[in-house]
């Protein structure tokens, strides 16, 4: 396995485990501003692995963001098209 395929596997790994925590923090019932930052760290973490993928594969972040998007959902615009 390549160091490229490691470092992208460890960046959406963490992305991850970041919403998971999140997940598990709306079900304990926190205060609304310990939720809010949970959301806030996982919402960044995400960008981060965006604009990383985007480097490690060295696409522009644009093109990058258009691609992840399109994948994202694309079994979303197959079903509305049926």
């Amino acid at each position: 396995m390549t160091l490229k395929k490691r470092a992208l596997i460890a960046a959406w790994s963490i992305v991850a485990v970041a919403w998971l925590a999140v997940i598990i923090l709306y079900f304990a019932g926190p205060s609304k501003t310990t939720m809010a930052i949970g959301f806030a760290v996982a919402l960044l973490l995400s960008e981060l692995a965006v604009y990383a993928t985007a480097a490690v594969l060295g696409l522009s972040v644009l093109e990058s963001r258009k691609r992840v998007w399109a994948k994202l959902t694309a079994p979303f615009s197959k079903r509305a098209e049926s």
